[in-house]
């Protein structure tokens, strides 16, 4: 009777052990991609600052081309930017600027990008 219980006690701290072995695997699992998940978001967010600071020291804004659909980088102070279909860039400070309102060339917004 008491080797049965014997043996059963170690059959149950092995079991314990097997056990404890499998939760730490998972912690440790789970460190190493939160670890992951950090460094990816700190390099993202360092490489956001660098290029905030280099617009500004350059003195240009970056802005999502409508019709190219592509970035492009032009120098602070104005406080509007189209571009028309073929490619032309104009220029505004007056607010409510519609140069459709002149020109039918199917001139688009330029919208300031946001990181």
């Amino acid at each position: 009777m008491v080797q049965r219980l014997f043996t059963q006690g170690i059959g149950q701290q092995l079991a314990d052990t097997v056990a404890f072995g499998q939760l730490l695997a998972q912690h440790r699992a789970d460190s190493a991609a939160l670890q992951a998940q950090v460094s990816e978001e700190r390099s993202a967010s360092q490489d956001r600052i660098a290029e905030l600071r280099r617009q500004s020291l350059g003195g240009v804004d970056t802005y999502v081309d409508p019709v190219s659909q592509t970035l492009v980088q032009l120098p602070v102070g104005w406080n509007e930017y189209w571009v028309s279909q073929n490619g032309a860039y104009l220029t505004s400070d007056q607010p409510g600027f519609d140069p459709n309102a002149f020109d039918d060339g199917g001139w688009q917004r330029l919208q300031l990008r946001t990181f």
